[in-house]
């Protein structure tokens, strides 16, 4: 069956996760309505709030759903639990392919894991749609630990899957002044949270050798309590 197919290729802690989910109740639904729209447009701007990235104006998120939903080739997940919405999706089909365009979750109830259980229910909307090839779209240039949105690559990563390294999104400049500003701004921007990273990686390091020496002198002192029982 298809369904166990595709839980198959996933990590099992991402296994594990969609059916946890699943068991504590959270539910699937497609948007029908503005109000759902809205809905998950709001869970969309949390997330950018909360994770710092940049968020398309609510009108250019209508206009492209809108567009390719009376194609019928668009949808938008919502996870709800007991009333709450906790998680949100819009896919793009396109022939066989399928695009993960923009999604969120909420900041409360995130212990239901409502994002891998939404996620697992996008690749099943594809499979139905008649879609070969789901793509997760944006991963970092640079795959390696600490690198910008490594965090989201694990994510996308534990669904399986493989790496596809295409063309760079081409600006078209209207205005080359504000535009090379904008890049300056970008690039001192990029440095910072290269920087902040940076730091985090460290101190997560020495946490972890901390945390490591601990537990050797814990094993040197078990040790030595035997050996003084055996010695008496």
């Amino acid at each position: 069956m298809v369904y166990e197919e595709l839980l198959a290729n996933f990590k099992t802690t991402w296994r594990q996760n969609v059916r946890s989910s699943q068991r504590k109740g959270v539910t699937i639904r497609e948007a029908t309505s503005d109000a759902d729209f809205d809905t998950y447009y709001h869970i969309l701007s949390l997330t950018g709030e909360r994770e710092d990235f940049f968020i398309h104006s609510k009108d250019y998120h209508k206009e492209m759903y809108t567009r390719y939903k009376q194609k019928e080739q668009a949808v938008i997940l919502l996870a709800e639990h007991e009333g709450d919405v906790t998680a949100a999706k819009m896919l793009i089909k396109m022939g066989d392919w399928c695009w993960d365009m923009f999604g969120g979750s909420s900041n409360h109830k995130r212990n239901l894991r409502a994002t891998y259980l939404i996620q697992y229910h996008c690749f099943l909307w594809a499979k139905e749609q008649g879609c070969s090839f789901f793509d997760f779209r944006a991963i970092p240039n640079v795959l390696k630990p600490g690198e910008e949105m490594w965090g989201v690559y694990e994510f996308k990563k534990g669904f399986g899957g493989f790496s596809r390294m295409i063309i760079n999104t081409q600006d078209y400049i209207y205005r080359p002044l504000p535009y090379r500003v904008w890049n300056l701004l970008l690039d001192m921007r990029r440095a910072r949270r290269r920087k902040e990273r940076s730091q985090i990686e460290i101190e997560r390091a020495a946490r972890t050798a901390i945390r490591a020496s601990r537990v050797q002198k814990h094993i040197q002192g078990s040790d030595g309590v035997r050996h003084a029982i055996r010695g008496s």
